[in-house]
């Protein structure tokens, strides 16, 4: 696994947007992935240090004897709100048009940094952000990450990361111990509140999220809505012609003349609402634009254009 965020040989910046709502958050972002695994062999057990081209040097540990492969990667590090839950992710490259999932996980399941330990702000906790496929060119990428917010609404939220290193120690294929992460020399400890240069994420806009589960002809189909007005209705629209943008009543839509009405769907007390309907065999290979708008609070759902497969 290759992670690439914020790449030491590289650059990332973060897109200040981003749909929140009062149960789900989207942060959005790009990146400059410039090789950014590298690896090295030692003879263990010791204290070891590595010089990553254009990362830095930095000192790490090994308690594993013997021969030890070291696999460095190249992850962002986030604080987050401690009641916020990863659903989901992904990531693109605009490079080569390929693209992934994102692996995000607890910074608790690695060994702290020698060089200072992570300090998150009050209410919050660091999480590692990487993508699951190696690249062995430059790529520059973005990637959107989900997660599940409670106790919303969050806007205004400032969600800070940072560059690390993943030091990993494999023999045989199998790590022989817990990875640790670790900070070149140059860059700043994982400090989040004294953070000088962060790459900060404001989370700036409420609207509800729309999603569509296996849009296959010939199968069943789920449409679904989340971060709606609780007890409400959620009106979707569609369109085969395209993307817009076209001005509606209720603002700009992400979808092209003549738009006409899919379903309208009752939203439960959670806010959230769907539908499963068989999809027509003859629709494959045609593309639906879609949107959809609360009718309690007006606001325009997230939208989507989906190919039927």
């Amino acid at each position: 696994m290759l992670v690439f965020f914020f790449s030491c040989n590289g650059s990332g910046d973060a897109e200040a947007l981003n749909d929140v709502f009062t149960d789900v958050v989207i942060f959005k972002g790009k990146v400059q992935a410039t090789n950014p695994t590298y690896y090295d062999i030692v003879n263990g057990p010791g204290t070891f240090t590595y010089n990553a081209p254009g990362c830095g040097v930095f000192t790490y540990q090994t308690n594993c004897a013997g021969l030890v492969l070291i696999v460095i990667e190249d992850p962002i590090l986030f604080e987050v709100p401690q009641s916020w839950t990863f659903v989901n992710g992904t990531w693109t490259s605009l490079t080569s048009g390929i693209s992934g999932n994102l692996i995000v996980s607890d910074a608790t399941n690695y060994t702290p940094p020698q060089a200072g330990p992570i300090i998150t702000s009050p209410g919050m906790k660091a999480v590692v952000v990487a993508a699951d496929t190696s690249f062995s060119l430059p790529q520059d990428a973005k990637y959107e990450a989900i997660f599940s917010a409670p106790n919303g609404p969050w806007d205004g939220t400032v969600i800070k990361g940072t560059r690390v290193v993943i030091v990993r120690r494999e023999q045989g294929g199998v790590e022989c111990e817990i990875p640790s992460l670790e900070v070149p020399i140059g860059e700043e400890l994982p400090d989040f509140p004294n953070l000088t240069n962060p790459a900060n994420i404001v989370v700036v806009e409420t609207r509800p999220i729309y999603s569509i589960d296996s849009l296959i002809a010939g199968q069943l189909a789920t449409f679904s809505i989340r971060g709606a007005s609780p007890g409400g209705s959620v009106v979707l629209g569609y369109s085969f012609t395209g993307a817009g943008p076209t001005v509606t009543p209720f603002g700009v839509v992400d979808m092209s003349l003549p738009i006409m009405t899919l379903f309208v769907l009752s939203v439960d007390a959670m806010g959230g609402a769907s539908i499963t309907v068989p999809i027509p065999g003859g629709a494959m290979g045609a593309t639906l634009y879609t949107q959809g708008v609360d009718l309690v609070s007006l606001q325009l759902t997230s939208s989507l254009a989906e190919v039927v497969q």
